[in-house]
């Protein structure tokens, strides 16, 4: 039986099949070459790692404590240098402009030292030398909140030395207790804390018999 013909060519039917298979692959391959010369594998950038160090040793640590851990006052902090500690709570300061001003810390009250005329409280020069020490931790920097100024001329503040925010730190080590001064109270939850921590492991001023 003779194979069936094109009608037009008069070729058989059967060779153009077989011809076509036989071709395919290589058009295939052909057309794969066109379309990976037109388009360049994509590469991803290289991570740096620092000497002696792995991309992965780069990544910021977590603070320790969670993350307001050693957490600074932020934007709108003052510099000032400390010139005089006067009590647990209360610091002579030289601010940047070079006018000098008492600086009354906010939110806590720490005991008082002997005056003059009244006798110091319970651990009131043992508050101030521990607010001595604190303050030599770093620079230092003040923020203010909602009222800036007290009744008796003193600036109203928050104050940190380097990381610590020394507010805080006088109520958790049990030099001074947390107190509300309105309408100043944007580290009060932060204040009071600190306070219930002290007072409940009894250490400074919770000490006292009627602490």
């Amino acid at each position: 039986m003779r194979p069936r013909l094109n009608s037009r060519s008069g070729v058989p039917i059967a060779i153009v099949l077989a011809l076509a298979l036989l071709l395919a692959p290589v058009l295939l391959s052909l057309a794969g070459c066109a379309c990976g010369a037109a388009r360049p594998p994509e590469t991803a950038a290289p991570v740096t790692a620092p000497p002696g160090g792995t991309p992965e040793e780069t990544a910021a640590p977590v603070a320790e404590g969670g993350p307001d851990a050693g957490a600074g006052p932020g934007a709108g902090a003052i510099e000032a240098v400390l010139i005089q500690v006067i009590d647990g709570d209360t610091i002579r300061v030289r601010m940047s402009d070079g006018t000098v001003e008492k600086v009354r810390y906010i939110g806590i009250d720490a005991p008082e030292v002997a005056h003059v005329d009244s006798p110091g409280e319970y651990l009131g020069d043992e508050a101030t030398a521990h607010n001595s020490a604190l303050l030599r931790s770093g620079p230092l920097r003040l923020k203010t909140d909602v009222d800036e100024w007290d009744d008796f001329g003193r600036l109203l503040a928050y104050v940190w030395a380097g990381d610590v925010f020394v507010n805080e730190r006088m109520v958790g080590d049990g030099y001074a207790r947390a107190h509300n001064y309105r309408p100043n109270l944007a580290e009060q939850d932060r204040l009071w804390k600190a306070h219930d921590a002290a007072r409940a492991a009894g250490i400074g001023i919770w000490g006292e018999p009627d602490g």
